[in-house]
């Protein structure tokens, strides 16, 4: 028997099974862990100008998120005026 006929060491064959292992976690957990929570599209719209002010409409659409559950009115300020 020759040395390319040797079997393989127990130690190589523990370092192969751990290497296995540890891919199929990954596998296992990059597929199977939901996606947090984000935002996918923004849309703005202009909806009146007077002069320097202006109203805008933004409308976010999110995944995972509880967008409708409530209202929110958000105000933007510049300086130290109201935008």
């Amino acid at each position: 028997m020759t040395h390319l006929q040797d079997p393989t060491s127990k130690g190589v064959w523990a370092v192969r099974i751990a290497g296995i292992l540890l891919l199929a976690y990954a596998v296992v957990m990059t597929f199977g862990v939901p996606l947090g929570p984000g935002i996918e599209d923004v849309q703005v719209t202009a909806l009146e100008q007077a002069g320097q002010q202006a109203q805008f409409q933004l409308v976010v659409h999110g995944h995972g998120t509880h967008f409708d559950d409530a209202t929110t009115r958000v105000f933007l300020k510049r300086d130290n005026h109201l935008i």
